[in-house]
């Protein structure tokens, strides 16, 4: 059974993530897990950590180069990944649904605590 904690409060209090969902994994999270690229990559964020993607060159700049270039000269030969997108697993979710509508589709899970809870010291 696969066990995540959620905290709806943030660690670090520099980053703007108060009021936001945070699921942690085994008490911890590290945003190289998310990224498949890293070598840190864990396959279990892609099941319970929000998907995210952006495109490899921003819609505008996209179009002047495919303006400047023709579009397939664009495409195949001068720049290969032009309509390449970057997928990544971040841990945040912003509201609630969202989450629930995830956790939903993944079978055999199980929530242990909700909010922050200290470790109890030894």
């Amino acid at each position: 059974m696969l066990q995540t904690a959620l905290s709806p409060f943030s660690a670090n209090p520099t980053r703007k993530v108060f009021g936001k969902l945070i699921v942690y994994i085994d008490g911890k999270w590290c945003f190289g897990w998310g990224s498949p690229e890293s070598e840190a990559f864990d396959p279990l964020t892609t099941s319970i950590w929000r998907k995210r993607s952006s495109a490899m060159w921003p819609a505008a700049k996209k179009a002047r180069l495919i303006k400047a270039f023709g579009g397939v000269r664009a495409t195949r030969a001068r720049i290969p990944n032009l309509d390449k997108v970057h997928i990544h697993y971040e841990p945040i979710f912003s509201k609630a649904s969202t989450l629930v509508r995830q956790y939903r589709r993944i079978p055999d899970i199980g929530l242990i605590s909700i909010g922050y809870q200290p470790k109890a010291d030894a």
